[in-house]
C-alpha cells in the first residue's frame, strides 16, 4: 500500500474535470457523498449484553472513484468521463465542490487507510482487491450527507467490519497495514485444514473463510490477534500445541496460547459489548472454590453465556453458545479449576483470560487501581517484554507494575486471581518494588 499523507478529510476530487473544492464559484455546486454497506450478521445475540443492530455501515476512509454521467443513463459498459478518485473519512464520506450537476459513476474498492497512513485491504479468495461499480442518480445539492449503498457482498461486510472495529470500537492505532484474506469454501486457512473457519496468518493479517463473514465475534476474535501484534513491539509467542496444536474456549493450554486467544476474545466480547468502564459499581461473579458457591453481583455489563459459561457436561466445549440455566448456580469462572485437573502452572484456559482482561479493563470497584484503557492496555503489555509459552502472567505482573505502578498492579493480580488465570510457571516471583502489597493495598 501506498502512503497518504495528511489528514484523510473527505475531500475526493482533484482540481481538474471542472473541480474546485476550495474557491466556489457562482455555478458551484456544494456535495457530500457517502458509502455504506449493508452488515448484517448471522451470531446475534450471542455473548453480547447489547447488540449492535445490523444496517447500513459506512466504507470508512475506503478508496472510491467518481465519473460523470450527465445523461443519467446508466450503463455498466459505458466509458463515463472521469472526475475524480480518493479516500472517504470516518463516516464514509466525500465532500466537494464543481460546477457540475448530475448523474455519477462510483466504484468502490476493498481497500483504505485508518488513521490518516495505516492501510487495510480486503482481498477475495482469487488474491485480488474486490472492486463494485454502481450508479448514483443525481444527489441532491447540499452539504448534507447524501448516502448510496454498495451491494452486500463479502469484501464490503468484512471492510466495512473491521474498519468499525478498528476506527470506532476497540481503539488504539493498529500500528501498521492490515491485510485480511477471504478463502473459499473449502477453507484450508493457515494450514488448519477444512475445520478452520478463520485465523489470524501472520503479524498483519487476517483469513476469514467466505462462509463465515457473517460472523462479527469470529472476525473481531481475528482483529484482536492482530491488533495485539500491531500494538505492540514485543516478541509475542502463542504456543498452542498442548493439545495436538488444537485449542478451544475452554480447554487446557500453555498460558501463551490462554493469553492470547483469550486477548483476542476479549477484543471481540469489548467490540460488541456496549459498556461504560466507569459505571460498574458493584462487580463480576467469580467462583469460591472453599465453599463451592458464586460470590458476587452479576456483571451488568455482560450476558450471563459470557459469565457463567456453564456447559451441559464437563466435556462440552462449545461454550460459546452454551445454555448456562440452571448449572453450579448459575456460576462457573475460574473454569481451569473447576473444568480440568493435573497441572496448572503455565497453563490456562481462554475463557478465564478473556474474562480477566474484561474485568481488568472495565470494572471500577473503588478497590485497587483504576479501570483501564485500550492504548494503557496496549501500553502495560508492551512494557512486559518477551512474552514466552510460559510465563506471560510473569511477565505481565512485571509489565504492570513497571508502567503503571504497585496498586494497578495489585488490580491486575486481584481480578486474574479472581477469574482463575494467575498461573505462573511456578511459583510467582516477588515483583520489585511491590512485594510489600496484599490484600489491602501497596505502601506509597
Amino acid at each position: 500500500m501506498r502512503n497518504v499523507s495528511g489528514v484523510l478529510v473527505a475531500l475526493l476530487m482533484l482540481a481538474a474535470n471542472g473541480v474546485t473544492p476550495h474557491h466556489a464559484t457562482a455555478h458551484s455546486i456544494n456535495y457530500t457523498i457517502c458509502a455504506t454497506t449493508s452488515a448484517v450478521f448471522s451470531d446475534n445475540d450471542h455473548y453480547e449484553d447489547a447488540w449492535r443492530s445490523d444496517g447500513q455501515r459506512p466504507l470508512s476512509y475506503a478508496s472510491l472513484s467518481l465519473r460523470k454521467d450527465a445523461n443519467c443513463n446508466w450503463a455498466p459498459d459505458s466509458p463515463y468521463e472521469y472526475f475524480g478518485d480518493g479516500f472517504a473519512d470516518e463516516d464514509g464520506c466525500v465532500s466537494f465542490t464543481t460546477d457540475y450537476h448530475g448523474c455519477f459513476v462510483y466504484t468502490w474498492r476493498s481497500y483504505g487507510y485508518l488513521y490518516d497512513t495505516e492501510g487495510l485491504s480486503v482481498y477475495t479468495s482469487t488474491g485480488s482487491l474486490s472492486q463494485v461499480t454502481g450508479f448514483i442518480a443525481a444527489p441532491p445539492q447540499s452539504t448534507t450527507p447524501f448516502a448510496f449503498s454498495v451491494p452486500t457482498n463479502a469484501s464490503a461486510r468484512v471492510y466495512a467490519t473491521f474498519a468499525y472495529m478498528a476506527t470506532r470500537e476497540f481503539y488504539g492505532s493498529a500500528g501498521g497495514d492490515t491485510y485480511v484474506y477471504l478463502d473459499d469454501t473449502a477453507c484450508p486457512v493457515c494450514g488448519g485444514g477444512s475445520s478452520n473457519r478463520a485465523c489470524a496468518g501472520d503479524n498483519n493479517s487476517a483469513h476469514v473463510c467466505l462462509a463465515e463473514t457473517d460472523e462479527k465475534f469470529l472476525m473481531g476474535h481475528e482483529y484482536g490477534h492482530v491488533n495485539l501484534w500491531q500494538s505492540t513491539s514485543n516478541s509475542i509467542v502463542n504456543d498452542c500445541s498442548l493439545n495436538g496444536s488444537t485449542h478451544d474456549f475452554g480447554s487446557k493450554e500453555y498460558i501463551s496460547c490462554a493469553a492470547s486467544e483469550g486477548w483476542a476474545s476479549f477484543v471481540a466480547l469489548d467490540i460488541w459489548n456496549d459498556h461504560d468502564a466507569n459505571s460498574n459499581p458493584e462487580g463480576y461473579y467469580w467462583w469460591d472454590q472453599a465453599s463451592d458457591t458464586c460470590t458476587g453481583p452479576p456483571d451488568p455489563y455482560m450476558n450471563q453465556d459470557v459469565i457463567d459459561q456453564c456447559p451441559d457436561t464437563p466435556d462440552d466445549r462449545d461454550l460459546v453458545r452454551a445454555d448456562f440455566s440452571g448449572c453450579w448456580d448459575q456460576c462457573v469462572t475460574q473454569f481451569m479449576h473447576n473444568m480440568h485437573t493435573g497441572t496448572f502452572s503455565g497453563r490456562g484456559t481462554e475463557v478465564d483470560w478473556m474474562r480477566a482482561f474484561w474485568d481488568y479493563h472495565t470494572n471500577d470497584n473503588g478497590e485497587h487501581g483504576t479501570w483501564v484503557s485500550h492504548a494503557q492496555l496496549q501500553a502495560q503489555i508492551q512494557a512486559s517484554g518477551h512474552l514466552g509459552p510460559l510465563d506471560w502472567y510473569e511477565r505481565l505482573r512485571i509489565g504492570v507494575a513497571a508502567s503503571a505502578g504497585c496498586d494497578q498492579y495489585r488490580r491486575l493480580v486481584d481480578y486474574f486471581d479472581n477469574n482463575g488465570a494467575d498461573h505462573c510457571d511456578g511459583a510467582c516471583a516477588d515483583v520489585p518494588n511491590c512485594a510489600d502489597c496484599d490484600s489491602t493495598g501497596c505502601p506509597p
